[in-house]
């Protein structure tokens, strides 16, 4: 559900992190070029590619550049990254984090930019303006009552990804991805409306 993305980059490397090796060249510790990698990765989106994980591995540094008068040298590294772009049509689990007339906001722990517009809610979806929460009334198979399911805020949730939106123009919304918890596909929404018959015996 990640795809690991290969990167090729100018790593700056103050020289308080290197050291002077037998040879006379500036070396740099693995672990450090990893924690500077991760530093300037890590939470960071880049369009068209994702939003960046975690560091997978370095696979070579192929120079370490010192240039004059700069506080740094530069280490061009190869190294693969994962990255999270949901493909369409997977399912993922999150947590609603705020609801609103025109649809429900979906945060994963790690990406809270996921939107669920009330047109990929279940047909018969209503809002409710006083408490702020969607309501999907369903009819029960066997007495034909109305069953109502409320999407509560802070609720563990299925959704299905439609879209990846990456927004140039958007600086605080660089990627929003657009989900679907419509009733067309079992098992889409609160996690707790769709109990294992074999978790319920036990």
């Amino acid at each position: 559900m990640f795809e690991v993305v290969v990167c090729r980059e100018q790593v700056p490397v103050p020289y308080h992190h290197m050291k002077i090796g037998d040879n006379g060249r500036m070396i740099i510790e693995p672990q450090t070029l990893c924690d500077l990698i991760t530093h300037r990765y890590n939470d960071r989106i880049q369009l068209k590619i994702g939003l960046f994980i975690d560091l997978y591995d370095i696979v070579k540094v192929t120079e370490v550049k010192s240039i004059p008068n700069v506080k740094v040298a530069y280490a061009t590294c190869l190294f693969r990254y994962i990255v999270f772009n949901p493909p369409v049509g997977s399912i993922w689990e999150g947590f609603i984090s705020g609801s609103t007339e025109e649809g429900i906001h979906i945060a994963l722990t790690f990406f809270k930019d996921i939107w669920v517009p009330h047109p990929n809610l279940p047909d018969g979806s209503e809002f409710d303006d006083t408490s702020d929460v969607w309501t999907w009334t369903s009819k029960d198979d066997e007495s034909g009552e109305d069953i109502p399911f409320t999407f509560e805020q802070g609720e563990p949730v299925r959704f299905r990804v439609c879209e990846v939106k990456f927004q140039e123009n958007n600086e605080n919304q660089l990627m929003l991805v657009i989900g679907s918890m419509d009733s067309r596909t079992a098992g889409l929404g609160l996690k707790s409306w769709w109990i294992n018959p074999v978790e319920e015996e036990e």
